[in-house]
């Protein structure tokens, strides 16, 4: 049991032992019962010596695990402690990136209806300014009715004058001195005692053409006054347009400066979100690496206990311990004659026809042929365990059998990919192979 422990304390720290046993290291079937029994005393002596320093390594390496585990915790904590924060921050950060494109949203509105208001005003201001234009057609239509007018009036005033100047040659000197004193036209009219001697038809000419002439300048003054008022309205609709520009203008200002933000935000988003893989990356990489610390752990944990409960394993070809070919991480194959995977067995050479047994006690899980392992048996020991033994000329067991420890279970051949005759032998602990030579 102190070997096995030995062995044990190698598998927990995560060791494969690659060893290469000379075949003086093994007893024959020729050497003599004395011979063998001081073997096995000598060995037993040798591991007592050494169980102190063999229990102290496997304390070791298992302190050395722990450890490794416990920091790869602390990282994995660290990070995602660190995951925690970032995304608080990144949280945060697109919180403000949406408040920003809600401001910027909000603004950008508001100048739409500044816009609007500004096309609105414009629109006023175009129907104002043609409203103004028509009035001046208006003014400049009616100053040319009051000129027509007071034309009129003066061609007639002056027919008048020509009409008293023809009765002032017929000596009617009283008409002559109510014009003379006359200040105008209408107090000429007004002049009830020469208005007789004004022909019918002159008063009433003069009376339409000073008629005519108040009503234009009635119309003139008040498309005047309709002028100042519409000019007043453009002045007011223009200072208006300016203080809505004024808005506009402050507004595309406050819009800038909130893209900016906004940028600037998104950056910086960019930037955690970055941060944030990296983060996540580090975090699978050391949550694997915890879980595989952690399996290995207890595969370790599992296969120890496995092994302290199991006895050291018979050989499995009693009859020979020539020892072909060694298990190896690589070889040279021997059909080939290149490189190729690890070989995962130990070859014991042997006539054909000699007798394998099981090298402990199970169940048989496999027995069969296939084109590489020739005629082969698995058998399950429990705990993990198995054992496999390949190239057998023919099989004494089959599936679903149980058998136990010694029983002849095949006989040594060369089927499948095999170079002459031979017994390929496996130890696997949860289907990882070990070299066999740890078990004896």
């Amino acid at each position: 049991m102190k070997v096995l422990k030995q062995l044990v304390a190698c598998i927990s720290a995560g060791a494969v032992l690659i060893t290469t046993q000379s075949n003086t290291i093994l007893a024959t079937t020729t050497e003599s019962t004395t011979t063998a029994a001081t073997t096995e005393t000598t060995a037993a002596a040798s591991s007592d010596t050494n169980s102190n320093t063999t229990e102290t390594s496997q304390a070791t390496a298992e302190t050395q695990s722990t450890t490794s585990i416990l920091q790869t915790k602390q990282e994995l904590d660290s990070a995602k402690s660190q995951g925690k924060d970032l995304a608080n921050q990144l949280k945060a950060v697109e919180a403000t990136i949406t408040s920003l494109k809600n401001s910027i949203a909000d603004t950008q509105e508001y100048i739409d209806a500044l816009d609007g208001e500004m096309e609105d005003l414009a629109s006023q201001i175009v129907n104002t300014n043609h409203s103004i234009d028509l009035k001046n057609e208006q003014i400049a239509l009616s100053t040319e009715m009051l000129n027509a007018a007071q034309q009129r009036e003066q061609e007639q005033y002056d027919a008048m004058k020509l009409r008293i100047k023809y009765s002032y040659e017929n000596n009617d000197n009283s008409v002559l001195a109510a014009v003379l004193t006359a200040s105008s036209i209408s107090d000429l009219l007004n002049q009830a005692e020469y208005v007789s001697k004004i022909t019918e038809y002159d008063r009433q000419k003069l009376e339409e053409y000073v008629a005519t002439k108040e009503e234009i300048e009635v119309i003139k003054a008040d498309l005047e006054r309709e002028e100042a008022e519409l000019e007043d309205v453009k002045a007011e609709l223009e200072t208006q347009q300016a203080s809505v520009q004024l808005l506009i203008d402050a507004k595309n200002q406050e819009i800038t400066e909130l893209q900016k933000n906004r940028a600037a935000y998104e950056k910086k988003e960019k930037e955690l979100e970055k941060a944030q893989e990296e983060l996540d990356a580090l975090i699978s990489s050391l949550t694997a690496k915890y879980n595989a610390e952690q399996l290995i752990r207890a595969n370790a944990v599992a296969t120890q206990s496995a092994l302290y409960s199991k006895t050291l394993l018979l050989w499995p070809c009693p009859s020979s311990h020539t020892i072909s070919s060694g298990f190896s991480l690589s070889r040279v194959d021997p059909v080939t004659g290149s490189y190729s995977a690890p070989h995962r067995g130990t070859d014991i050479a042997a006539p054909t026809g000699t007798p394998v047994v099981a090298a402990a006690s199970g169940l048989v899980t496999a027995a069969g042929f296939n084109a590489s392992m020739g005629n082969y048996v698995v058998i399950s020991h429990g705990d993990g365990i198995s054992t496999r033994y390949y190239h057998n000329s023919s099989l004494a067991v089959s599936e679903g059998q149980a058998v136990s420890a010694g029983q002849t279970i095949s006989y040594v051949g060369s089927t499948g990919w095999s170079t002459g005759p031979h017994l390929h032998f496996e130890v696997r602990i949860n289907d990882v192979a070990y070299d066999a030579m740890q078990f004896y």
